[in-house]
């Protein structure tokens, strides 16, 4: 054989091996993408949110009460379609990763088939085979034969790799000038200031409790009964409002503009609306974004001075009291399938941006921690955890002031002056958006529909084994973030499961259905808990070792968010409007 026959034949072998990859990977590439539709039909069925055959047998149980055979029958279903939710969830992710490298080679490999093609001399008459061609058909073969067990290994690696599986069982603080601003020399508000305002998502420190009792426990939004203003939001949002003195803010955003309001407290009146782009900076051409989180799903946070906004697109804006911007920044769009929420934290003069984002091998998350006034990065931490839609929490602990954050796979607690980490537990899996909460030298962090992990946070270090007080695994929240006085741990479910917990040692005391669906928090009042439904509707219970419900109370606009309380008064965010409820 001579050198151009040697040549043709092995570019013929090449040929062959690009054009039997394509045929593998497109037969591979289009049985994926035929499995994520079918995947994505099943995974709408078990939704619990939608179920009938759950919705029905929770209204049975409206009527019925005490009847336990029920409730059991309603945990099991709720269970298993969460488990089956959730499992078809990862599924769908792993064949998106799946379809996207098989189209990948499909098509390098049919462009280079074409390529080689193109170069290929036309057969010669009467040509005899040859031990080169027989050789170069044998080595294809093989060639293409392994690509095959390749992709299988890969495919039956992503279907066995291990899921975490689901188991069941009066102090009023005025402003001086009028601004609302805090009045402290150096702008840094004094601990009782800052617990008598409600000044980021949940409360001064994120835990959903209020500092007053005096707050109202009956409106009703369709006639006006407890209703003492009620003013339009400009554009739509997810976030809760926060309050300082007499500011009350909001933020809010579509596809092309990202504002921030400011309503006066006492009248509902719009002081100042701002953008918070900035024009100087490079925005995202287009992007997709869940309507469960929406443009503007972080909640704002204050320090006295400032007010601070974060949206999905990355773009984090700081404004006076008086609506000038004082910095901005574009911190990037994060990759996050639905859309960026986690709120904002503050800590003396420290701005906490929890940014995780992509997957855990990633290693894209990261904790950062900006100064208030300048925006300027003081410090931040990488994150060994994938995208999730928690909230930071800034909390007083024994042993010191704590930023404690939850994700897949980890709850961890970090230094807020320094950023180094303290501690760490983990086994916390699952989409996460439960918040954490603390309570009595306790955080209490949730894997969804999973279980609540009780934490003492006085420990260094992975403190899995040792700090972990006790688990429980019922009626854990996918959505809600628990809410905890320290004697009692409230959960609430999407669904409308409320479980009461010992704080001390984990003992389930009660647990409830109620016939509606929630995305607001549980928040504590006092000797009252308040549960807002998806609605409109205020449940509110009693905060006991015994379940009993005091009242409800109707707004008449499904809400989303939390309530902000103060001094006589509660601030909800509905669909459309904001609302003032007060005696």
């Amino acid at each position: 054989m001579n050198t151009m026959d040697t040549t043709t034949t092995s570019s013929q072998a090449t040929y062959q091996t690009a054009l039997r990859t394509a045929v593998m990977t497109g037969v591979f590439s289009a049985v994926v993408c035929a499995l994520l539709v079918v995947n994505s039909y099943r995974s709408l069925a078990y939704d619990p949110l939608a179920s009938r055959e759950l919705k029905k047998l929770k209204a049975t149980l409206v009527r019925q009460p005490e009847e336990e055979a029920l409730k059991n029958r309603i945990r099991k279903l709720d269970l298993d379609l969460r488990q089956k939710y959730f499992r078809q969830r990862e599924l769908s992710s792993r064949g998106t990763d799946l379809f996207l490298l098989g189209t990948i080679l499909f098509v390098l490999s049919s462009q280079y088939a074409a390529v080689l093609r193109k170069r290929l001399p036309l057969p010669k008459p009467g040509r005899t085979s040859n031990p080169w061609d027989a050789r170069t058909a044998w080595i294809t073969r093989w060639w293409v034969g392994g690509l095959g067990v390749a992709f299988a290994a890969l495919l039956i690696s992503y279907a066995l790799k291990p899921q975490r599986a689901l188991t069941r069982e009066s102090l009023k603080v005025a402003s001086a000038d009028g601004t609302g601003q805090s009045q402290n020399a150096g702008g840094v508000p004094t601990p009782e200031e800052w617990k008598k305002n409600w000044p980021s998502f949940r409360g001064a420190e994120g835990l959903g409790v209020s500092a007053f009792t005096d707050v109202p426990t009956s409106w009703d939004g369709a006639t006006g009964k407890g209703v003492l203003w009620k003013a339009p939001v400009p554009l739509p949002g997810m976030n809760s409002p926060i309050v300082w003195n007499d500011r009350v803010f909001l933020s809010g955003a579509n596809e092309t503009q990202h504002e921030v309001y400011c309503f006066e407290a006492k009248t509902g009146r719009v002081l100042w609306r701002a953008s918070a782009e900035d024009r100087g900076a490079s925005q995202p051409q287009s992007f997709d974004i869940s309507p469960e989180t929406s443009y503007a799903a972080p909640t704002m946070a204050t320090d006295g001075q400032r007010v601070f906004a974060l949206f999905a697109t990355g773009a984090l804006a700081a404004f006076d009291f008086e609506g000038k911007k004082a910095w901005t920044q574009n911190l990037g769009l994060p990759q996050n399938s639905y859309g960026h929420s986690s709120s904002l934290a503050v800590s003396r003069n420290l701005l906490f941006v929890l940014f995780d984002q992509g997957s855990i091998e990633d290693k894209k998350s990261k904790l950062l921690a900006l100064d208030t006034e300048t925006g300027k990065t003081v410090w931040q931490q990488k994150r060994p955890v994938g995208s999730n839609w928690t909230s930071p929490i800034v909390v007083e602990t024994e042993k010191g002031q704590q930023v404690i954050t939850v994700a897949n796979p980890w709850a961890i607690a970090y230094d807020p002056a320094k950023g180094e980490e303290l501690w760490r537990v983990g086994e916390i899996g699952g989409e996460t958006a439960p918040s954490p909460t603390f309570a009595k030298g306790v955080a209490f962090a949730v894997a969804p529909g999973e279980k609540l992990v009780a934490i003492r946070t006085d420990g260094r270090g992975d403190v899995s084994k040792t700090k972990t007080v006790w688990t429980a695994d019922q009626n854990i929240p996918d959505i809600c973030s628990p809410v905890s006085n320290g004697d009692l741990v409230f959960l609430l479910t999407s669904s409308g499961a409320v479980t009461c917990y010992d704080g001390e040692e984990g003992k389930k005391l009660w647990e409830q259905y109620l016939d509606v669906n929630f995305r607001s928090s549980p928040s504590l009042v006092g000797d009252k808990l308040y549960l807002l439904s998806e609605e409109g509707v205020m449940f509110i219970v009693a905060a006991d070792k015994q379940y009993k419900l005091l009242g409800k109370a109707k707004l008449g606009e499904q809400c989303y968010a939390c309530p902000a309380f103060a001094e006589g008064r509660i601030y909800l965010r509905g669909k459309q409007n904001l609302y003032c409820l007060g005696k």
